[in-house]
């Protein structure tokens, strides 16, 4: 429904298309994706996203060599970080257990490992620095979707979405110093905080990029975005709520040839421009109110997009550097934008399936801290993986997928970790 002609096309969203986007309602259930998930689902495929070539190679690149024989080397003690993830009911040496028990069947009945104690695990995640898992993930986090995934693509552009969140710490004198606590006016908060944002890819809600810092004020999520943005890749389309928009994070995204389909806040100037025929229209992007004369001559161009939910008296408006609208219709993004949901999909599973309601991190050093966050995005990838193959094999939607479902899957399809070879 068009309103005055110097305001906005009011596009008739649904709550229900507000929540689940159109790309959800074609959902195909699975009529025996137990049977799918179990065939594809074991921890060798779920290790398969983290070769023990590409582990050597990274050990390699970042000087890490174990000194003399050990029963715990570098190589185990990666998978044995990112494994940490997959249990967070049982302790150091349980998981030790069960690595064990697929070194065995690997290598045959005389080639046991002789199981650590809780004190030897912990001096062997010591001796591997945080820098080798950070570096790994970033070396194995690439796409995975392709065009034929279902919400994957728009317009043959690659949907990606960020977003920022906080992890709770386990409360020592080390992490509060690295980290900081939340304060409000109440006072400061029980535990240090981890600030991160998460870059997802839509479709398979695989993170592909990650930054994180202090939780106090020495962080923000917008400064925490910059390097994110920095790597953005052309071909590609992100989405991202009304915090992050500012006018030199918006010109970076689009230095590096990405595509951007960003929210904006209430009090963020956008005057018309010139009006287009889908009710959407271009104007000059400045970043704040105060966008006139010639901080808005030096604005740069975004097409706007303005719409109402029935029901609700908020109105949405979006900004695209997408300029085109018979390539690309106003309602279609309109309709697209709830995807950047997707991320907050991502934190819930890291920040509760995963670990079955208990804290996240267990670490009480800033430097393990790291290395068992940047492990637990390793187990999430895999996880990631995995969920999108049984998809394409059971021939179902990867959002009828459940990654609560898939975590228990790969936990009794333990045995199965031995058959990946190192």
């Amino acid at each position: 429904m068009l309103m005055s002609k110097k305001q906005f096309s009011e596009f008739k969203l649904s709550a229900q298309e507000k929540s689940a986007p159109e790309h959800k309602k074609t959902v195909k259930r699975a009529r025996t994706l137990d049977t799918s998930l179990g065939d594809v689902c074991t921890l060798a495929s779920i290790f398969r996203t983290i070769p023990l070539s590409t582990v050597l190679d990274t050990l390699a690149a970042e000087s890490v060599f174990n000194q003399r024989e050990r029963d715990l080397p570098h190589w185990l003690m990666t998978y044995y970080v990112a494994a940490m993830a997959l249990y967070p009911s049982s302790n150091y040496v349980a998981v030790a257990e069960k690595l064990a028990a697929s070194y065995k069947q690997i290598n045959g009945p005389l080639s046991e490992l002789k199981i650590p104690s809780s004190g030897a695990l912990t001096m062997a995640r010591q001796r591997l620095p945080w820098q080798v898992i950070q570096r790994l993930f970033q070396t194995v986090s690439v796409p995975i979707t392709t065009e034929a995934t279902p919400g994957a693509f728009y317009h043959h552009l690659r949907l990606q979405s960020f977003d920022g969140s906080t992890i709770d710490l386990p409360d020592s004198a080390e992490n509060g110093e690295s980290y900081g606590y939340p304060s409000n006016a109440l006072g400061r908060g029980a535990f240090p905080q981890l600030r991160c944002v998460t870059l997802v890819e839509n479709g398979s809600r695989a993170v592909i990029d990650f930054e994180e810092g202090p939780g106090d004020k020495r962080s923000s999520e917008i400064k925490l975005a910059r390097p994110i943005i920095e790597r953005l890749k052309s071909g590609t389309l992100n989405m991202a709520d009304r915090l992050f928009p500012g006018k030199e994070l918006w010109d970076l995204g689009i230095s590096k040839g990405a595509h951007l389909l960003w929210r904006v806040k209430s009090d963020v100037r956008l005057d018309i421009d010139q009006e287009l025929p889908d009710g959407s229209y271009l104007s000059r992007f400045c970043g704040h109110s105060d966008c006139k004369g010639k901080k808005r001559k030096n604005g740069t161009l975004v097409r706007v997009i303005a719409y109402k939910i029935p029901g609700k008296n908020e109105t949405f408006r979006l900004i695209t550097s997408l300029l085109d609208a018979d390539a690309y219709p106003a309602e279609e993004l309109a309709r697209l934008y709830p995807q950047r949901w997707d991320v907050e999909t991502v934190y819930k599973d890291l920040k509760f399936t995963l670990p079955e309601g208990k804290q996240i991190i267990r670490s009480k050093s800033p430097e393990m801290v790291k290395q068992e966050i940047y492990g637990m995005l390793l187990a999430h990838r895999a996880i990631r993986v995995t969920m999108l193959d049984a998809a394409v094999y059971g021939n179902v939607h990867p959002d009828s997928i459940s990654l609560r479902r898939t975590v228990e899957v790969i936990k009794s399809n333990l045995p199965e970790f031995g058959k990946f070879s190192p």
